[in-house]
């Protein structure tokens, strides 16, 4: 998928988090109350459940990815791979912007929860830290693991579908709330890492790997350096008789 592609399905879904969160800032729309009953009609031992999965998957998952992430960095500098560390950087810019420029919207949208509570429903916050962690860890997969990313974007999918199933239950979000949570962050990540350059993963416009080597040349291809002999062979040192 090219850049465009990326940039442009981006658009989308924050337009669509847009035109959602105008759509519900005032009321809750029929499938948020039939939902949110539904969720209340749950046995206990669900809201028991429910409760420890918000305590994990909560805001406090996004600022230990940013901590743990600049540690990481800044071991790869002092290891001696800066590349690296310029990668885990950008990744830090992706999960900080993911997460706070969608949490910033919550002023803007002053959508109120289905219980009384002083801080805005929409956009969920525990679902926007957990996406934008998901988001980031998937890119990160895709550019140092790629043969772990089918696993990878099953676990962060996962992860964002049941803090946001856990949302509802517990009664703290309308279910608009999470999905416009997940619209934002899925789109914002894929802006930003375009932006970052992380998107899409391959090579880099400094025309390296995704490993931060320069792209080699297959060999039997003939081709060789400006200035060398176009046959593929090198050229013959000072005293030495040319190749036949």
């Amino acid at each position: 998928m090219s850049r465009l592609l990326v940039g442009a399905l981006g658009l989308v879904l924050v337009a669509a988090f847009v035109v959602l969160g105008l759509a519900v800032d005032d009321r809750a729309p029929r499938i948020d109350v039939v939902v949110a009953e539904l969720a209340g009609g749950l046995p206990g031992v669900v809201r028991a459940a429910a409760a420890p999965v918000s305590l994990v998957l909560s805001p406090g998952l996004a600022w230990l990815g940013l901590f743990l992430l600049a540690v990481a960095a800044l071991r790869a500098l002092r290891g001696g791979r800066p590349r690296l560390a310029g990668l885990l950087v950008r990744a830090g810019v992706l999960l900080g912007s993911c997460w706070g420029l969608v949490m910033l919207t919550r002023y803007g949208f002053q959508r109120t929860r289905p219980i009384s509570f002083p801080v805005w429903a929409y956009p969920s916050g525990h679902t926007t830290a957990t996406t934008a962690v998901a988001v980031t860890a998937v890119v990160l997969t895709a550019w140092l693991a790629r043969r772990w990313l089918r696993v990878a974007v099953l676990l962060a999918g996962l992860a964002v579908v049941v803090v946001a199933v856990s949302r509802v239950v517990l009664g703290m979000h309308w279910p608009t709330d999470v999905v416009g949570a997940t619209l934002g962050v899925v789109g914002v990540g894929l802006l930003a890492a375009t932006a970052l350059g992380l998107l899409p993963v391959g090579q880099t416009q400094s025309g390296q790997s995704r490993s931060g080597q320069p792209q080699s040349v297959p060999s039997g291809t003939g081709r060789v350096e400006s200035g060398g002999d176009r046959s593929g062979q090198a050229e013959p040192r000072p005293g030495q008789p040319p190749r036949r």
